[in-house]
Formats: C-alpha cells, sequence, structure tokens
C-alpha cells in the first residue's frame, strides 16, 4: 500500500478516535449537537495543522530571513535608489538575483503529510457541514 494512503488511513483513524472522545467528554448535550461539534473541531484543526506545514514547509519563513537579511546588509541610500528605480535593467538584475528556493528544504514525505491534513480536515469539516445542513 501506498505511503500516502497510509498516512491518510492513520490520520482517519486518529481523527475518529478524538471525535469519540469528545462525544464521551461533552455528555450535556444532545448526541448529534456532540456529533456535529466533534466532527467540525477535529476537521478545523487538521485543516490549521496542514495550514501551517505548508505555510512552514512551503519556505515562507526562508524567503522573509533572505528579504530582511537583504535589507540590512544594503545600504539605506542605495536600497532607497533601487526600490524606487523603475528601469528595466535593475528589474532584470532584482529578478536575476541568487534567492533561495522556497521549495528546497520541503521532501516528499513532508508534503504527504501536509496534504493529508488538509485533505482529511476538510472532509471532515464538509461531512459535518453537510449533516448540520441535512438535520437542521
Amino acid at each position: 500500500m501506498n505511503s500516502f494512503i497510509k498516512k491518510i488511513i492513520g490520520l482517519f483513524g486518529v481523527a475518529i478516535l478524538f471525535s469519540l472522545l469528545y462525544l464521551f467528554i461533552e455528555h450535556h448535550q444532545h448526541f448529534l449537537f456532540r456529533l456535529l461539534n466533534g466532527l467540525s473541531l477535529i476537521g478545523i484543526a487538521y485543516i490549521i495543522i496542514g495550514c501551517a506545514f505548508l505555510v512552514f514547509f512551503g519556505g515562507f519563513f526562508r524567503g522573509t530571513a533572505h528579504s530582511i537579511k537583504k535589507f540590512f546588509r544594503s545600504k539605506s541610500d542605495d536600497f532607497a535608489d533601487q526600490l524606487w528605480e523603475s528601469s528595466e535593467a535593475s528589474t532584470l538584475k532584482k529578478k536575476t538575483e541568487d534567492l533561495p528556493n522556497l521549495h528546497e528544504g520541503a521532501s516528499e514525505q513532508q508534503k504527504e503529510w501536509t496534504s493529508s491534513f488538509i485533505l482529511v480536515g476538510a472532509v471532515f469539516f464538509i461531512v459535518s457541514l453537510i449533516l448540520s445542513y441535512t438535520y437542521y
């Protein structure tokens, strides 16, 4: 079996366990309310974790750190001139500068975990939306 499918099945099983745990903890509401709340909360939590992985492994912080280092290393007057300069030569020069590859740090396994969290979270959240629309 593919490792991506195994991750999805594992995350799905953990999400079902968390949903069942939520059903037993919240005992002062009706069963359907608890079910819908559990599904939506678990779904949102998984989506948030997946989006955090996407931002972190996607290289957002690497690009931001590179920009900040470049800003503070340059002389303030030269940097201001570069900002306001609109010639094509300076634009070409800026485009060809050595920027860090934003996806070089993300391995295939990290991409699988990210998409697995987002996919399972979306399934749980959509199921909770469909059930809430159907029953209420």
